[in-house]
């Protein structure tokens, strides 16, 4: 062996010696139960099928918990970590991981590799190979994992001399250490010492004895993430010696020599990643990348049949493969891996076009299941008097008041409970489980788009009463549709484009003279930005009704002139005319109303707590009334009522609903039609600001009235 490899065996051990030496030892459950720490088990039992059959044939027998190790000696091996790579350490088909398998265990292999190609690895020929390997491993310790294969490969090809290539008994030995350095990440190294067999006689060849070094890395993201995923990285660097097996063959080799005889001349740096994804315990689909590079390649050195060097020389491939587990100790590998380098250069190992991989793995547990049998006898316990139940159950239901279908996401809280934290319906719309004092129960829902709705349940002694609220749509909540068309001073439509901000950010199109822009949007007032030849781009305004269609008319003017917008009957080709005449603003010192907005210079109160209107609130409210007589352009306004006690958000939603109706039944007194005005109470879900001093309460409850539609 030449000095290059008796120094990388010697910083190797160094390197095994100190992992172990520097690696944490876990104390036995024992030593634990001495200190006063319960060692906690390694695997929860009873939680998968095969654990619940195996336990079911053991119906008057009980576990022993540890033996005398400190070990449960009926913890079996977990999934994960039993199956073996192709050369034995636990690992995919030629990635290894870098956690070892449990204390004990021994894993066996035998692995199949079949191809049959033309044009490989020369032109004009054709090509015929069958690989085996028989992998044994052991892991002595819970760092780490000696391993052993055998492997024997036959190697047909028509234009050989001779065709027919065998390899017999090439072996590979060594050792894999691997610790956990963070929850669900491992890191490791393994040292692999490869023995290939002479030409024409038994034996090994010693002068062909090649090393190969390894650094491993596990991404365990089943373990620390909760994610059926495993992740693999394992870098390599192989000191390759074959080719002193051909040393006495005269000339260069060629490279179906090299293929048939598994040989190569230059050292190789190899990157490989491995992913797995453990779906279950009976199934683990994986897939691999390895790319390896030569190191030092010698362009003068050409043997017959080699191409120009280039990256498609470099060994490097992809494989996918899947894992089933059909017995607990049984692991079976089924794959194909695919070659992505086509052009074999001398001393390079050449890839193949492709790969058919199926391999057999067993894992022994040789500790041996402890039973005791425990004798049950029966006694006879008497029969207990049931309580009297105290009160009862209240169940319920929230439904569409118009589709009758279930709400589901609704949020259920009890009025009369202020300490019974608010619940939230199921896919059947369903709600309950609080038990009730005999007598009403009065409940409220809220559910997103709908409006919020009171519900009172029965609750009998005993029994369960049952509540159901009915749920009307919101329109101020819902989406509404616009249709958009663009004209010019003189009344002709042009193409234009338009997009929006805001709540509407994202939406954005094209409207021609035949085809107008169409879009559903938020409600409520959208911004838009115009833009269209020979005219200013713009930002224009546009109210959305909610559950509606609008029809929305856009007069684009030449740069200096205005823009206009107005909303279009579907019925009438231009935008109705403006009322002649009436005023435009009114009211007082107390309020001004106005097409534009209403605003109050003065505060709505109530008395304290309360839905009633005091003497100030009254005076705000009566120049209100006044103004909404005169601006008759103003066909629809929202009374928003906003609380800011210190309360349960049932009781300030139940308050601000009260008081909104307060206000509205004030102005129709005051002659208001009923149909322009909309109730709505947000209790204290929009606050201007935090509710902490009684100055923030107080600028947070407050009335609001917004212009919903005028002409």
């Amino acid at each position: 062996m030449c000095y290059r490899t008796l120094v990388v065996l010697c910083m190797l051990a160094t390197f095994v010696v100190d992992a172990q030496a520097q690696s944490p030892t876990k104390a036995p459950a024992a030593d634990k139960a001495k200190a006063g720490v319960k060692a906690p088990p390694s695997k929860k039992a009873g939680t998968t099928p095969r654990e619940t059959a195996r336990k079911s044939s053991e119906a008057a027998t009980k576990s022993v918990d540890t033996d005398e190790t400190g070990r449960d000696p009926n913890d079996r091996v977990p999934i994960n970590w039993r199956a073996a790579s192709v050369q034995g350490p636990t690992g995919l088909d030629r990635v290894w991981s870098a956690d070892t398998g449990p204390e004990g265990t021994v894993r066996m292999r035998f692995s199949l590799g079949w191809f049959s190609a033309s044009d490989f690895p020369v032109e004009n020929s054709e090509n015929l190979y069958l690989g085996t390997d028989f992998s044994f491993a052991y892991t002595p310790h819970e760092l780490v994992e000696a391993f052993l294969n055998v492997r024997g490969t036959s190697n047909t090809n028509d234009t050989g001399r001779p065709e027919l290539l065998q390899t017999q008994g090439d072996l590979t030995f060594g050792a894999k250490v691997g610790a956990e350095v963070a929850a669900g990440v491992s890191v490791g190294g393994a040292l692999g010492i490869r023995l290939l067999s002479g030409l024409g006689g038994g034996g090994f060849a010693g002068d062909a004895t090649s090393l190969d070094l390894r650094f491993l890395t596990t991404f365990d993201l089943q373990k620390s993430q909760q994610i059926p995923l495993r992740l693999h990285l394992d870098t390599s660097y192989y000191l390759e010696n074959g080719e002193a097996v051909t040393a006495d063959v005269p000339g260069e080799p060629s490279i179906v020599q090299e293929y048939g005889l598994q040989v190569a001349r230059y050292d190789r740096l190899t990157l490989g990643l491995g992913v797995e994804s453990p779906i279950n315990e009976y199934i683990a689909p994986f897939l691999e990348y390895r790319v390896t590079m030569p190191i030092l390649v010698e362009l003068a050195r050409r043997g017959e049949g080699t191409n120009d060097y280039s990256f498609a020389s470099v060994p490097h491939s992809l494989a996918l493969g899947l894992r089933s587990f059909p017995m607990d100790e049984l692991a079976l590998d089924l794959g194909v891996r695919i070659g992505l380098s086509d052009q074999p250069y001398t001393g390079v190992p050449a890839t193949e076009p492709w790969m058919l991989m199926v391999g057999l793995a067993y894992t022994l547990d040789p500790r041996p299941k402890v039973i005791r049998k425990v004798i049950e006898k029966k006694v006879p316990v008497p029969a207990k008097t049931p309580a009297k139940p105290a009160g009862g159950v209240l169940a319920g239901r929230v439904i569409d008041a118009k589709t009758k279908q279930p709400i589901s996401g609704a949020r259920v809280a009890y009025l009369d409970s202020a300490s019974l934290s608010p619940q939230v319906t199921n896919a059947d719309g369903r709600f309950g489980g609080y038990r009730f004092p005999s007598g009403k129960v009065r409940v409220q829902a809220t559910a997103q788009g709908y409006k919020p709705g009171n519900g009172t349940g029965i609750v009998k002694e005993g029994k369960t009463g049952e509540a159901i609220l009915k749920l009307s749509r919101d329109p101020a909540q819902m989406k509404g549709k616009i249709v958009v068309r663009f004209f010019n001073e003189a009344g002709r439509p042009i193409a234009a484009k338009i997009s929006f901000s805001g709540k509407a950010v994202g939406t954005m199109g094209l409207s021609t003279p035949k085809k107008p822009f169409k879009a559903e949007l938020p409600s409520g007032r959208q911004m838009a930005t115009v833009t269209a030849k020979g005219y200013q781009s713009q930002q224009r305004p546009i109210m959305v009704k909610g559950a509606e269609t609008s029809q929305i008319r856009i007069t684009l003017m030449k740069p200096g002139r205005r823009t206009s917008v107005a909303p279009r009957s579907p019925r009438m080709s231009r935008p109705a005319p403006v009322a002649a005449g009436g005023p435009r603003r009114a009211g007082g010192k107390l309020a001004v109303v106005s097409v534009r907005g209403i605003r109050l210079n003065q505060k709505v109160t109530f008395a304290p707590g309360a839905a009633t209107l005091d003497a100030a609130g009254i005076a705000v409210l009566d120049e209100v009334a006044a103004g909404l007589q005169k601006i008759t352009r103003i066909q629809r306004v929202r009374i928003a009522v906003h609380t800011g006690a210190e309360a349960t958000r049932p009781q300030a939603l139940q308050l601000s609903n009260s008081r909104s109706r307060a206000v509205k039944k004030y102005l129709v007194g005051k002659g208001i039609d009923s149909k322009r005005l909309q109730a709505r109470g947000y209790g204290n879900d929009k606050p201007k600001g935090p509710s902490l001093t009684a100055g923030g309460r107080a600028r947070n409850e407050r009335v609001e009235f917004v212009i919903l539609k005028k002409r």
